[in-house]
């Protein structure tokens, strides 16, 4: 597995420091590990690292405790006093009420566990359904959404099984195996494998190290999940200290390839035994599907508020009525009357519109032209765009539309302006903002 090497040289078994277990070694419940004893010597002297300092992330207190425990421990690889399976299970082909697995062999293709005498196939084995389906997931396979949205698939995996992700990926995109069960062998090998290329004894996986060329992927652990795409292969699962997956984010340059999942071998007809898992995708690409939000304010005053004008009183421009819209107000400086509602709202990112329509009612009085003589639909800021008409000559009637011009804007606020009356004396006439309609690409930002 690791060729000889002039540059050899003995390492430590953790990278730093690591939190130690909350319970001695001799506490139940026990789990038991053939070993022949020729090797107990060479595994006591290993344990000696686990009375080091610089093993333990802990206080002095607590340092103390953990290595009288590994004493303890170490106390255990005692050929004179360690038990045999016969021990444990009795003997083969007996019964006893002390039931438990202690032993694996591999017979007849299957991975077997001593469990009371009777030797019993372990689960995970002959193409057993993974978590919420078997095999290779086909037709029907939910897509995961634009802008973040996800969906999960669940596999299991044997022999001369490349599998095949059923939706593709683009860079951005994030991968997450997560419910990985079962094992799987090299029959080149003794070693049993878990899903994630750790090593599989007695239901539990144990951590060990690459074997670098032949496999596909020679830093990935041998036997492990790997992805290929795009002709690359990757380290999708990504695990932490701890064997966890972590995510997996697609690099740049993919767009919309598919993903293959494979175990991290030469040649996948040697594998024995089945595996079993799940991969929830991210979709982090941008939305750009066209989108339509229409505002009823005879039903609702759509999150638009009065703008107001400090220079007249009362300041705000216009009132929401139930069943009705927004309807006008009057407002005075001390020298003119305006009667108008001016509404407006803001979003708090930019959104991409491409158009915006308002539907009023107008009946007009006295309009004088000046400053005020405008009837706007207006797309506020860098990158907007308005449309707006004169007051004073502004034909009268119902269900009137003013709209900006088609286009692609970037903006964030959004401006309504219709006005009834401006004079000194005179008379005020009537109108309300019925209806808003707004058209872009992308997120809505209204919902």
């Amino acid at each position: 597995m690791y060729p000889r090497s002039p540059y050899a040289y003995p390492i430590g078994s953790f990278q730093s420091p690591v939190v130690p277990p909350t319970v001695p070694a001799n506490q139940e419940p026990f789990l038991y590990i053939p070993i022949n004893c020729a090797w107990f010597p060479y595994i006591a002297g290993a344990l000696q690292q686990l009375l080091l300092q610089t093993t333990w992330d802990c206080d002095a207190e607590t340092l103390v405790k953990i290595q009288g425990w590994v004493f303890d421990l170490i106390a255990k690889i005692n050929c004179g006093a360690a038990l045999t399976a016969a021990d444990i299970c009795g003997e083969i082909g007996s019964s006893g009420d002390d039931c438990m697995g202690c032993c694996l062999r591999f017979q007849d293709g299957k991975l077997q566990q001593l469990e009371c005498g009777v030797w019993v196939d372990v689960a995970g084995q002959d193409g057993q359904p993974g978590p919420g389906g078997p095999g290779q997931p086909g037709a029907g396979s939910p897509q995961p959404l634009p802008g973040g949205g996800t969906a999960e698939y669940c596999f299991s995996q044997g022999k001369g099984e490349s599998l095949l992700l059923p939706t593709t990926v683009s860079s951005g995109d994030i991968l997450q195996f997560f419910k990985l069960d079962g094992a799987w062998n090299d029959s080149a090998e003794v070693i049993w494998n878990c899903p994630d290329g750790w090593i599989y004894a007695l239901g539990s996986c144990g951590q060990t190290f690459p074997h670098g060329s032949p496999d596909l992927l020679p830093t990935a652990l041998h036997m492990q999940l790997i992805v290929e795409i795009n002709n690359i292969f990757y380290d999708a699962l990504n695990l932490d200290f701890f064997g966890t997956p972590q995510t997996f984010v697609v690099p740049a340059g993919v767009s919309n390839l598919n993903v293959f999942i494979m175990p991290n071998i030469d040649d996948n007809s040697r594998i024995q035994g089945n595996v079993t898992y799940c991969v929830k995708v991210t979709n982090n690409q941008p939305v750009t599907a066209p989108w339509t939000q229409v505002f009823d304010f005879t039903a609702t005053n759509g999150g638009f508020t009065p703008v107001i004008d400090p220079t007249r009183t009362p300041g705000g421009n216009g009132v929401w009525v139930t069943g009705v819209g927004w309807e006008a107000t009057q407002s005075y400086d001390g020298a003119t009357y305006l009667d108008a509602e001016i509404i407006e709202r803001s979003i708090p990112a930019t959104a991409t519109i491409n158009t915006m329509e308002m539907t009023y009612n107008l009946t007009k009085g006295t309009v004088l032209g000046g400053t005020h003589d405008t009837i706007k639909c207006d797309l506020s800021g860098t990158g907007g765009t308005s449309t707006s008409i004169a007051a004073d000559t502004a034909p009268d009637g119902t269900s009137l539309t003013l709209a900006i011009t088609p286009g692609t804007y970037s903006v964030n606020h959004f401006y309504l302006d219709v006005k009834d009356g401006f004079y000194v004396t005179g008379a005020n006439g009537t109108s309300r903002i019925t209806k808003l309609v707004i058209t872009g690409t992308g997120i809505n930002p209204f919902i």
